[in-house]
């Protein structure tokens, strides 16, 4: 987190992202069990927000 909010390389701050959504993904929802539905994880913090959709197909 904190060197999501140092950075200031736009595409570099955007896979940052990527890989801390993912990352929280595998901790909030480890065991994941694909359907045809999807779900959204979404976390607000100070320095912005952060939001993972997740597609599943069984």
């Amino acid at each position: 987190m904190v060197e999501l909010h140092k950075e200031t390389d736009k595409d570099v701050r955007k896979n940052k992202m990527q890989h801390l959504g993912e990352m929280l993904t595998d901790i909030v929802m480890p065991d994941l069990e694909t359907t045809e539905t999807g779900s959204s994880l979404e976390i607000n913090f100070t320095i912005g927000k952060i939001k993972h959709t997740v597609k599943q197909v069984r």
